[in-house]
């Protein structure tokens, strides 16, 4: 099973509580990780991803990005780049209207590149100085290239929900799942993590990452998923 990581920035969210605590600016986070093994197979994993966040008394702006590669004995088997911006439009302390679009390349999947946009409602649900979880639905629409050469245009659900536990002042456990349903195929986004705070604005995450797409092409896996270890840098 081929690996594939799963963009951080699917999985970003508000870690503020309520309206007069949020601190406005710019903020953000990059992180990196790299596995490497050697003798009977040689292996090199590598990911890169960026979060950039401006936050205003009415509005987020949000910015992300991702980049993929891995190789098994000297054959790539993973190569993918997301870029992607969602603004949120704040309608109360708790609920906001969004718009997203996003690009992906993924050379190891049954899509070639895919162009995403999408708009909808979020709601934070829980809000308190431990638990942070925010719910999003709404609908958009999805212009795919397969790697047969075809194309598909189609109106798509986005669901997401993005929860994080306060587990002590420098540990946090993370759970996000965001789904794009459309005819032709449904893509579930699933990132189960700990994040610990080593140093200043250091921070090691270990993650455990699945990626499903109902319809695939052969021989094509319906399910991806690796367990990352990242050092990430927060501003």
């Amino acid at each position: 099973m081929k690996k594939i990581l799963l963009p951080l920035a699917l999985c970003c969210m508000t870690s503020v509580a309520i309206a007069e605590d949020v601190e406005y600016g710019w903020s953000g986070s990059a992180s990196a990780g790299l596995t490497m093994t050697s003798g009977n197979t040689d292996t090199t994993n590598a990911v890169l991803d960026a979060y950039i966040k401006n936050e205003t008394e009415r509005a987020r702006h949000n910015y992300f990005a991702n980049l993929l590669n891995a190789e098994d004995s000297g054959d790539k088997t993973a190569d993918r780049f997301l870029v992607g911006y969602k603004y949120d439009y704040k309608l109360s302390d708790v609920s906001y209207i969004w718009v997203e679009g996003r690009y992906e390349q993924d050379k190891f999947s049954s899509y070639d590149n895919q162009l995403i946009g999408s708009t909808g409602y979020g709601r934070k649900v829980l809000n308190d100085d431990w638990n942070q979880l925010d719910i999003e639905a709404g609908i958009g629409y999805r212009t795919s290239e397969l790697v047969s050469g075809a194309s598909e245009d189609e109106a798509v659900f986005r669901g997401a929900l993005f929860y994080t536990r306060k587990i002590s002042d420098t540990a946090s456990f993370i759970q996000n799942v965001v789904a794009i349903a459309g005819s032709s195929n449904t893509a579930i986004d699933s990132k189960t993590a700990i994040s610990a705070q080593v140093a200043g604005n250091i921070a090691v995450e270990a993650a455990y990452i699945i990626k499903h797409n109902t319809d695939v092409i052969a021989p094509t896996d319906k399910t991806d998923s690796t367990t990352a270890i990242s050092v990430v840098y927060g501003f």
